[in-house]
Protein backbone atom coordinates (compact mmCIF):
# COMPACT_ATOMS: atom_id res chain seq x y z
CA UNK A 1 0.00 0.00 0.00
CA UNK A 2 1.45 3.38 -0.62
CA UNK A 3 0.25 6.53 0.70
CA UNK A 4 0.42 9.83 -1.00
CA UNK A 5 0.85 13.56 0.61
CA UNK A 6 0.36 16.16 -2.49
CA UNK A 7 1.99 19.70 -1.17
CA UNK A 8 0.10 23.17 -3.08
CA UNK A 9 1.63 23.94 -6.06
CA UNK A 10 0.19 27.20 -7.37
CA UNK A 11 -0.79 26.22 -10.61
CA UNK A 12 -4.65 26.77 -11.93
CA UNK A 13 -7.14 27.77 -9.71
CA UNK A 14 -4.04 27.53 -6.81
CA UNK A 15 -3.91 30.30 -4.54
CA UNK A 16 0.43 30.93 -3.31
CA UNK A 17 -1.67 32.59 -0.32
CA UNK A 18 -3.09 28.72 0.36
CA UNK A 19 0.50 27.31 0.44
CA UNK A 20 2.21 26.53 4.23
CA UNK A 21 5.49 28.03 5.25
CA UNK A 22 8.67 26.64 4.30
CA UNK A 23 9.13 26.13 8.14
CA UNK A 24 5.93 24.22 8.18
CA UNK A 25 7.08 21.98 5.28
CA UNK A 26 9.77 20.78 7.49
CA UNK A 27 7.55 19.83 10.36
CA UNK A 28 5.48 18.20 8.07
CA UNK A 29 8.46 16.07 6.42
CA UNK A 30 9.99 15.61 10.03
CA UNK A 31 6.16 13.77 10.96
CA UNK A 32 6.27 11.70 7.50
CA UNK A 33 9.80 10.66 8.14
CA UNK A 34 8.73 9.32 11.93
CA UNK A 35 5.45 7.92 10.65
CA UNK A 36 8.22 6.51 7.21
CA UNK A 37 10.00 4.58 10.31
CA UNK A 38 6.88 2.57 11.60
CA UNK A 39 4.27 2.78 9.04
CA UNK A 40 3.52 -0.61 7.14
CA UNK A 41 3.24 1.28 3.93
CA UNK A 42 6.03 3.31 1.67
CA UNK A 43 5.85 7.14 2.08
CA UNK A 44 5.42 8.82 -1.19
CA UNK A 45 5.70 12.99 -0.79
CA UNK A 46 4.26 14.44 -3.97
CA UNK A 47 5.45 17.41 -5.55
CA UNK A 48 7.98 18.05 -2.13
CA UNK A 49 11.39 16.37 -3.22
CA UNK A 50 12.65 18.24 -0.35
CA UNK A 51 11.67 15.48 1.74
CA UNK A 52 14.61 13.45 0.26
CA UNK A 53 16.88 15.87 1.82
CA UNK A 54 14.83 15.29 4.97
CA UNK A 55 14.86 11.80 4.79
CA UNK A 56 18.74 11.35 4.12
CA UNK A 57 19.45 13.82 6.97
CA UNK A 58 17.52 11.86 9.18
CA UNK A 59 18.66 8.32 8.43
CA UNK A 60 22.50 9.73 8.94
CA UNK A 61 21.60 11.16 11.84
CA UNK A 62 19.92 7.53 13.10
CA UNK A 63 22.84 6.03 11.73
CA UNK A 64 25.27 8.12 13.60
CA UNK A 65 23.57 8.04 16.62
CA UNK A 66 23.95 4.19 16.46
CA UNK A 67 27.70 4.86 16.61
CA UNK A 68 27.64 3.85 12.74
CA UNK A 69 28.02 5.80 9.60
CA UNK A 70 26.15 6.19 6.28
CA UNK A 71 27.69 4.03 3.86
CA UNK A 72 28.52 4.84 0.65
CA UNK A 73 25.29 3.90 -2.00
CA UNK A 74 23.06 3.71 0.85
CA UNK A 75 19.66 2.72 0.18
CA UNK A 76 16.92 4.95 1.59
CA UNK A 77 13.50 3.59 1.22
CA UNK A 78 10.95 6.64 1.06
CA UNK A 79 13.23 9.07 0.09
CA UNK A 80 13.65 8.58 -3.85
CA UNK A 81 16.09 6.55 -4.12
CA UNK A 82 15.81 3.05 -4.08
CA UNK A 83 12.45 1.50 -3.15
CA UNK A 84 12.49 -2.31 -1.66
CA UNK A 85 9.09 -3.05 -2.16
CA UNK A 86 9.20 -4.38 -5.76
CA UNK A 87 7.29 -2.11 -7.55
CA UNK A 88 10.59 -1.25 -9.65
CA UNK A 89 9.84 2.79 -8.86
CA UNK A 90 12.86 5.09 -9.53
CA UNK A 91 15.89 4.87 -8.46
CA UNK A 92 16.33 8.47 -7.59
CA UNK A 93 13.72 11.17 -7.46
CA UNK A 94 11.40 11.84 -10.12
CA UNK A 95 10.89 15.43 -10.89
CA UNK A 96 9.24 17.60 -14.02
CA UNK A 97 10.22 16.43 -16.86
CA UNK A 98 13.21 14.52 -15.54
CA UNK A 99 11.68 11.26 -15.79
CA UNK A 100 8.44 12.85 -16.15
CA UNK A 101 6.16 14.40 -18.65
CA UNK A 102 2.65 14.93 -18.73
CA UNK A 103 0.06 15.63 -21.98
CA UNK A 104 -3.06 17.87 -21.34
CA UNK A 105 -6.36 17.88 -22.64
CA UNK A 106 -4.96 19.35 -25.28
CA UNK A 107 -2.49 17.79 -26.15
CA UNK A 108 0.17 19.88 -24.70
CA UNK A 109 3.36 18.19 -23.51
CA UNK A 110 4.72 19.79 -20.25
CA UNK A 111 7.14 18.58 -17.86
CA UNK A 112 4.64 18.32 -15.79
CA UNK A 113 0.85 18.71 -14.93
CA UNK A 114 2.19 21.01 -12.01
CA UNK A 115 4.27 23.12 -14.34
CA UNK A 116 2.23 24.48 -17.34
CA UNK A 117 5.00 25.43 -19.73
CA UNK A 118 4.32 23.32 -23.21
CA UNK A 119 7.12 22.26 -24.83
CA UNK A 120 5.08 20.77 -27.90
CA UNK A 121 1.78 19.20 -29.09
CA UNK A 122 1.41 15.47 -29.77
CA UNK A 123 -0.86 16.19 -32.11
CA UNK A 124 2.43 17.66 -34.57
CA UNK A 125 5.40 16.78 -32.47
CA UNK A 126 6.97 13.28 -31.56
CA UNK A 127 6.82 13.27 -27.71
CA UNK A 128 10.23 11.44 -27.59
CA UNK A 129 11.69 14.17 -29.51
CA UNK A 130 10.04 16.72 -27.38
CA UNK A 131 11.60 14.92 -24.69
CA UNK A 132 15.15 13.95 -25.40
CA UNK A 133 15.43 17.47 -27.17
CA UNK A 134 13.44 20.36 -26.05
CA UNK A 135 15.42 22.99 -24.39
CA UNK A 136 12.59 23.14 -21.11
CA UNK A 137 13.02 19.20 -20.87
CA UNK A 138 16.98 19.41 -21.18
CA UNK A 139 17.07 22.72 -18.70
CA UNK A 140 15.08 20.81 -16.07
CA UNK A 141 17.31 17.85 -16.18
CA UNK A 142 20.40 20.08 -15.70
CA UNK A 143 21.03 20.98 -11.99
CA UNK A 144 23.46 23.40 -13.03
CA UNK A 145 21.12 25.73 -14.33
CA UNK A 146 19.10 25.95 -10.73
CA UNK A 147 19.26 29.48 -9.48
CA UNK A 148 18.95 30.82 -5.94
CA UNK A 149 19.99 28.45 -2.86
CA UNK A 150 18.61 25.60 -5.34
CA UNK A 151 21.26 26.37 -7.70
CA UNK A 152 24.04 26.17 -5.03
CA UNK A 153 22.65 23.58 -2.80
CA UNK A 154 24.62 20.69 -2.31
CA UNK A 155 21.00 18.10 -2.70
CA UNK A 156 20.12 19.70 -5.86
CA UNK A 157 21.13 16.52 -7.57
CA UNK A 158 18.34 14.29 -5.71
CA UNK A 159 16.10 17.44 -4.70
CA UNK A 160 16.31 20.36 -7.22
CA UNK A 161 13.05 21.57 -5.44
CA UNK A 162 9.85 21.71 -7.43
CA UNK A 163 10.18 23.16 -10.51
CA UNK A 164 5.99 24.05 -10.97
CA UNK A 165 6.28 25.90 -7.58
CA UNK A 166 9.23 28.07 -8.51
CA UNK A 167 7.54 28.54 -11.80
CA UNK A 168 3.75 29.43 -10.32
CA UNK A 169 5.50 32.21 -7.49
CA UNK A 170 8.60 33.70 -9.48
CA UNK A 171 7.29 32.85 -13.31
CA UNK A 172 10.94 31.16 -13.65
CA UNK A 173 10.99 27.12 -13.29
CA UNK A 174 14.84 27.56 -12.42
CA UNK A 175 14.68 29.93 -9.45
CA UNK A 176 14.63 28.21 -6.20
CA UNK A 177 11.42 26.39 -4.82
CA UNK A 178 9.65 28.96 -2.15
CA UNK A 179 8.83 26.35 0.05
CA UNK A 180 11.98 25.26 1.15
CA UNK A 181 13.56 26.43 4.30
CA UNK A 182 17.11 24.77 3.86
CA UNK A 183 19.49 27.08 3.62
CA UNK A 184 22.86 25.40 1.88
Amino acid sequence: MQWSLFFLVPTGRAQAEWMISPEEHEQVFNWLYDLSQKAPFDIKATAAPMYRRIAIERKKAQLAAEGGSAPQGISFQGAGFQYDDGLDRPMKGVNDGNGFLFISHLGDIMPSGFLPVPAGNVRKDDIVQVYRESPVFNSLRNPDLLKGKCGICSYRQICGGQRGRAYGITGDYLESDPACAYVP
